[in-house]
């Protein structure tokens, strides 16, 4: 939960200090390297959030004991 809310910050200030990188009309790539990585990292960040997302339920499912076969759930 705090890494997305840090992507969303990150992408707030990106957008803050580049205004361009709203403009669908741009072409970041001739703006320099600057501009052009921050819009990268504005593009990629559906994918980071998703990313971010199945990591934090592999972690989710680590830690949660699996009820199974072997469980001791249905003794009682």
């Amino acid at each position: 939960m705090v890494l997305e809310h840090a992507l969303a910050v990150a992408i707030d200030a990106l957008l803050a200090e580049h205004p361009t990188l709203g403009d669908d009309f741009q072409r970041p790539r001739e703006q320099g390297p600057v501009v052009f990585l921050a819009h990268a990292i504005c593009h990629q960040q559906a994918v980071l959030r998703e990313t971010l997302w199945r990591y934090r339920r592999a972690v989710r499912d680590a830690v949660t004991p699996a009820s199974g076969p072997d469980s001791d759930d249905d003794l009682f």
